[in-house]
């Protein structure tokens, strides 16, 4: 896990399992930051900062929204370009 930043799933029909138990063996993994793109309804799952087997932090964005990886925090990524 100190060796990978960012785990992207792109989620179409294995949402609930990528929400749920990927969430939380990555989250016990101690990656750092875990995105699903929820394909169907336009959203992107942020997970990040794991402590304890848990997500510190949780957002849920949408088209409008732009993120940055906390890797590269200059890298603004518009979703606009992604639904």
């Amino acid at each position: 896990p100190d060796q990978v930043f960012l785990v992207i799933e792109s989620s179409l029909a294995t949402l609930k399992r990528d929400l749920g138990s990927k969430s939380r063996a990555y989250a016990a993994a101690g990656i750092a930051e875990y995105w699903v793109i929820d394909v169907k309804h336009a959203k992107l799952h942020v997970f990040r900062r794991p402590f304890e087997g848990d997500w510190t932090e949780r957002l849920i964005l949408t088209a409008d929204d732009s993120v940055s990886p906390l890797f590269a925090p200059d890298a603004d990524i518009a979703l606009k370009s992604v639904f």
